[in-house]
């Protein structure tokens, strides 16, 4: 007997722990739904907490009579509240699709329930005249068509609420007046009359006015929402758990549901019907518009209650399953040169496998004990890694995320991937370096709670003297000025780097080159190799032939809340300075002075011969009430100083944007352009113009069609006829 004690004693251990599996299962396997009015969104509350979360925003905004869990079928079935819309509607859990069934024709509803087991539907409603004996009815519609089958005179005052117990078996009725009285009654599925159950007072309601609904778990818990208020906008609702033996409460923690907005709740109903339960719909996201536009089926932002909670772990407010799959999804590929050491340190692994395998069961896995034993190649396939490190944030130039989340969306999502390698092989052996941060910041503008189309990449490249730092568009050719080394150092040299992003034609993913051993990004290959890195040397960069590679991504967080900075990613490290901080941050004021920008401003050049410009360009803008901007100065030379902030190439046929910050200039009427006549061809056609407020998206435009220049002129007895400064009127484009 004392041998199976011990096998007993596991045995019951045994039990009890699938006795508490059980339980915590079914308290926790179901959700609560409401719907608000107000807002015309489906909620979703926490049996655990009371605390409701925005579900869908639903297709259709209506004022339903109560929500009900419908059949097998994942969704919930209502109906409208007042003539001459008491139409039958199914909801989808999944989509907040709503689709009709079919017209009641009835003239006022409440409380809706559809029994599973018996596929019935009733509803509690009334027929004019209102509020007499003989008005109040108990009704059983058809399911299917919402045709009335049968509708019973019932002593229940008003049915405002209907909810099946699926352990009793139990059909129960909640009539409620405020600050008057809260009535649990059962109901006759035959004859429609209520047993009064219990009548709370407004002592045990302890300061609530009423009680608007009631609904069950799979185990006959019952649950409902009390409210404080007797007229729109409801102060306070708050979930509660009931007894249904002695019909004592327990509030659960959430107030107003955890929900800081105005509410206005229908009933409730949970998502239990026959055992179905409603998994949590997942995050589809699909790239449009050739790798320009992502889409989501899901809202993009959390609510303000859910910051920081599961459902956003580093507290930005954004989704943090959408973060993770949206890095995943615009992950962009890095096209490698042929001869970059890291790959030929790969190539050299995966050809010679077995023999590191074997060399590893013999000295085991540590790096250390390789040396001095192996030769230096198979230590460099082995210590030789790259990975992305990623932070996603809301940005809003000049204001705060947290101040701004309350009241609208974020202009941007920015997700800052930094390309992490082990080693900078530097360039011919110079300026090599142990760890190598990379960045590529895309800043998508939030279209809505679901959209995002991509307005800016910038892409970082070597440090000063030769800061290849750039801005690309995802639209047009733009330019960057960008610097290059000299000997002796000091010398002021810069030069155009002009091009546009590639995007790839099968799934849109943006395409950049890494330029060999020092990993500087580029758009595009010719970019790369046109760009010099020091300027008395002609050294430049080779990129481009060696494939394109979607390196492994890791989701960093927020800055004190970062979630790889102590877990061993290869040999790799965070880079806090390029992931955290706000922007603009060290060196890429650039990305910030193009976040910023008020007004784009687009040249074209015209077609004829000699229309290009190498002169040194000035423009200013004029608006309303004599308002207008300081002069923006642009170089259109290939070599402009390192001073530069605006630089274009203003060559024949060539569209060239500038963006430039102001203050508002309201509506815009005249541009003034000039320039300084220098160069070795500084006579330039102007062909159109146009001005776009990036905050409206106005455009104003104009044709001048004329030269600037500085000519000859007879009849101003040899003097120069200086045309090199006009001003030109602009038009509203429509």
């Amino acid at each position: 007997m004392k041998k199976l004690m011990p096998l007993l004693f596991f045995i019951i251990l045994l039990l009890l722990i699938c006795s508490i599996n059980v339980i915590v299962m079914s308290e926790t396997s179901f959700n609560l739904y409401t719907y608000n009015s107000a807002a015309g969104q489906l909620l979703k509350i926490d049996p655990k907490t009371g605390k409701a979360v925005i579900m869908h925003n639903l297709s259709q905004k209506n004022s339903f009579a109560d929500l009900s869990s419908f059949s097998e079928s994942g969704s919930l079935i209502t109906i409208g509240h007042f003539a001459p819309d008491t139409q039958l509607y199914q909801i989808n859990l999944l989509t907040g699709e709503i689709n009709l069934i079919g017209d009641t024709g009835l003239n006022f509803v409440e409380g809706v329930e559809y029994i599973p087991s018996t596929g019935q539907l009733f509803a509690g409603g009334r027929k004019l005249p209102h509020h007499t004996n003989d008005s109040y009815l108990f009704i059983e519609i058809n399911p299917s068509d919402g045709s009335i089958i049968r509708q019973q005179k019932t002593n229940i005052r008003d049915i405002d609420s209907l909810a099946y117990n699926p352990v009793s078996g139990e059909l129960w009725a909640v009539d409620t007046q405020p600050n008057r009285y809260a009535r649990l009654w059962t109901v006759d599925l035959e004859t429609g009359q209520g047993t009064l159950r219990k009548n709370f007072t407004k002592k045990e309601l302890m300061g609530y006015s009423g009680l608007i609904g009631i609904s069950f778990s799979p185990d006959g818990q019952a649950y409902g929402i009390l409210y404080k208020g007797t007229k729109a906008p409801i102060k306070e609702y708050r979930l509660i758990k009931i007894d249904m033996n002695d019909f004592s409460f327990e509030l659960l923690p959430a107030e107003n549901l955890g929900q800081p907005e105005t509410l206005l709740l229908t009933n409730i109903t949970s998502d239990y019907a026959e055992g179905w339960i409603v998994q949590d719909p997942k995050i589809e996201l699909t790239v449009t518009n050739s790798g320009k536009r992502l889409v989501s089926n899901l809202p993009i932002f959390v609510n303000q209650g859910e910051v920081g909670e599961e459902i956003d772990l580093d507290g930005d407010g954004i989704n943090q399953a959408w973060e993770d799959m949206a890095m995943e999804r615009i992950n962009p590929y890095i096209e490698l040169d042929e001869e970059e050491p890291w790959l030929i340190n790969q190539n050299f692994w995966l050809m010679n496998q077995n023999i590191i395998n074997s060399i590893q069961s013999q000295t085991g896995t540590e790096i250390s004990s390789f040396v001095g034993k192996v030769p230096q190649q198979i230590i460099n396939s082995l210590t030789d890694h790259v990975a992305n490190f990623v932070r996603i944030h809301p940005y809003t130039p000049f204001c705060n995320y947290q101040d701004c989340h309350a009241n609208q969306l974020p202009k941007y999502i920015i997700f800052r991937y930094v390309v992490t390698w082990s080693k900078d092989y530097g360039r011919f052996g110079f300026t090599s370096h142990e760890d190598d941060h990379e960045r590529i910041y895309m800043a998508w503008r939030v279209i809505d709670n679901y959209t995002l189309d991509l307005d800016w990449v910038f892409t970082s490249a070597h440090r000063d003297p030769d800061i290849h730092h750039s801005v690309w568009s995802p639209y047009y050719r733009i330019c960057n000025k960008v610097d290059v080394s000299t000997i002796p150092e000091g010398y002021d040299f810069s030069m155009l780097m002009c091009g546009e992003l590639d995007f790839d034609s099968q799934d849109g993913r943006l395409t950049f080159c890494a330029a060999e051993g020092k990993h500087a990004l580029y758009p595009a290959c010719d970019v790369c190799e046109d760009v010099l890195l020091v300027s008395t040397t002609a050294t430049g960069e080779d990129c481009c032939g060696g494939g394109r590679y979607l390196f492994d991504c890791y989701n960093v967080g927020e800055p004190n809340e970062w979630q790889y900075q102590d877990k061993e990613i290869y040999d790799l490290t965070v880079d806090e300075g390029k992931l955290g901080g706000e922007l603009p941050q060290e060196d890429t004021d650039i990305f910030y002075n193009i976040l910023t920008s008020r007004y784009r401003i687009t040249i074209k050049t015209g077609n004829k011969d000699y229309s290009g410009t190498d002169a040194k360009i000035n423009i200013k803008l004029h608006g309303q009430e004599e308002k207008s901007s300081n002069w923006f100065t642009i170089y259109s030379i290939g070599l402009p100083p390192r001073s530069a902030e605006h630089v274009g190439i203003f060559e024949k046929g060539d569209l060239d944007h500038i963006f430039v910050s102001c203050t508002d200039l309201g509506s815009i009427n005249k541009i003034q352009v000039k320039h300084d006549n220098g160069g070795v061809a500084p006579g330039w056609y102007i062909s159109e113009i146009w001005v776009e407020d990036l905050d409206t998206k106005t455009i104003w435009h104009c044709q001048p069609n004329t030269w600037l220049e500085k000519v000859f002129s007879p009849s101003l007895h040899g003097l120069w006829d200086d045309k090199t400064n006009k001003t030109f009127d602009l038009k509203l484009l429509q």
